[in-house]
């Protein structure tokens, strides 16, 4: 059940994270405050130079020159083995956490059969929307633009529309002005923006021992993530039923069960899952509408294919506009000493793309040819494991959506794969569907149908 009273009350609204902008009104303000020396001559030194004394650029200002302060307005899949985090065997000595995804693209970087980690289209090449290189070309020929600081929140116009995708424009969180968006590096930094947070604020201050409950199975990274923000207490809860290769509801409803928990969402494949953006976002809209405080992360990397623009949106919605005020004067000063101020090309294609209701339409229909590709080929290799006889059922790789899929293969399955047919996947059977082509569609199907047979004769 939601709270009455909001889980972040107790939260401190923090001290504005202030800039100066150097303007002929400042120039000649005799204020010795205001004065500072320009090594090249009587004046102002130059904003941006920081080897001298005078004022040093950090953070965000409004068209008047006024220092002003920001602040307006994942599905959490996470699971974890111990604390999550991994070192990486192959990196011994050198610090790094281990990434089972990036551990096995080592194992095929070479080879010529391995199941990608983005969309590819059937000729298993990366695909740049349509919509986006229109909209990079408009960017490119607006010779209005220039390369000033985006503030250190994020364009104001970016977490609003982002926040409205997610949640819906009829939101009453929205209506009741109880929403605000963190604009964050890709998806996993509104993860890490919000773990950040978490750590600090919930549940006392700066608690790492705070339990933090995480699908089992989840992609890897959230342990990382939520490790390295300093979560001590990182649990499972059961969501992967490989019997029944499906949702282990019951085994979810009873881990849950009487538990007062703060819901964060990981919606990294809105648009994906169905090709429907709003049926997609289905499960963060029934929280809110359930009275719920909660955090969604929100990343454009897959649903407008910008994966190295690194552009994502943390959601807040909490109680009242005052919570979310001071929820993002805190988030604000974590910005500041992680990346200080956010990249602008990818929210500019974001924000053009949302804002305009023909580019609105067209991105959608991206999106769609993109899902579609997806359900073309879960419904294709079904078909063709059927066709082999291959034992057991297949009819979970329908009944999954989504660009990733658990094949139901375990782990001496997996390992035949690998070393037999030099097919790479991942150890607990899960698999990109985007990997999959019309060309290698047969091939990687009877592979399958070799692996589970071995299996049965050994």
């Amino acid at each position: 059940m939601a709270c009455a009273s909001s889980l972040f009350a107790a939260v401190p609204l923090a001290s504005p994270v202030v800039v100066f902008k150097l303007t002929a009104d400042f120039k000649a303000d005799t204020h010795p405050k205001k004065r500072c020396r320009d090594r090249n001559g009587p004046g102002v030194q130059p904003p941006g130079d920081r080897d001298g004394p005078g004022i040093q650029r950090c953070g965000d200002l409004n068209s008047a020159g006024i220092p002003e302060v920001q602040g307006s307005g994942r599905h959490c899949d996470l699971a974890a083995q111990g604390s999550g985090r991994r070192w990486d065997p192959a990196a011994k000595g050198s610090g790094r956490l281990w990434d089972p995804a990036l551990a096995l693209g080592r194992q095929w970087s070479r080879r010529e059969e391995h199941l990608e980690h983005a969309y590819r289209t059937d000729e298993g090449q990366p695909w740049v929307l349509p919509v986006v290189r229109k909209v990079e070309q408009e960017i490119a020929n607006d010779n209005s633009l220039n390369h000033e600081y985006v503030p250190i929140l994020g364009f104001p116009e970016f977490t609003k529309l982002a926040c409205e995708l997610i949640l819906g424009k009829d939101s009453p969180a929205i209506a009741e002005n109880r929403v605000g968006g963190v604009q964050c590096l890709g998806g996993t930094g509104a993860l890490r923006m919000g773990a950040d947070f978490l750590r600090l604020w919930y549940n006392g201050p700066n608690n790492t021992s705070t339990p933090l409950y995480v699908s089992s199975p989840t992609w890897a990274n959230h342990n990382g993530v939520f490790g390295a923000a300093g979560f001590t207490d990182i649990r499972n809860y059961r969501y992967w039923d490989p019997a029944k290769r499906g949702l282990h509801l019951q085994g979810l409803l009873e881990d849950m069960e009487k538990r007062s928990l703060f819901p964060f969402f990981d919606a990294a494949y809105q648009g994906f899952a169905s090709g429907d953006l709003d049926k997609d976002a289905w499960a963060v809209r029934y929280f809110v509408s359930q009275g719920f405080e909660l955090f969604c992360a929100q990343s454009f990397s897959k649903n407008f294919g910008l994966y190295n623009e690194r552009i994502g949106n943390l959601c807040i919605v909490a109680k009242d506009t005052d919570n979310v005020t001071r929820i993002r004067s805190q988030m604000e000063k974590i910005a500041r000493t992680i990346w200080s101020n956010p990249p602008a090309h990818g929210a500019l294609v974001v924000t053009r793309t949302l804002s305009n209701p023909q580019l609105l339409a067209e991105w959608k229909g991206n999106v769609k040819t993109m899902a579609d590709r997806v359900l073309l080929m879960r419904a294709q290799l079904k078909e063709k494991l059927q066709k082999l006889g291959t034992p057991g059922t297949w009819d979970h790789l329908t009944q999954q959506i989504g660009m990733f899929s658990f094949t139901g293969l375990d782990p001496s399955q997996v390992d035949y794969m690998r070393k037999k047919k030099h097919i790479y996947l991942m150890a607990s059977g899960r698999i990109n569907m985007c990997g999959l082509t019309s060309g290698n569609l047969d091939y990687v199907a009877e592979s399958i149908h070799e692996a589970v047979k071995s299996s049965q004769c050994q």
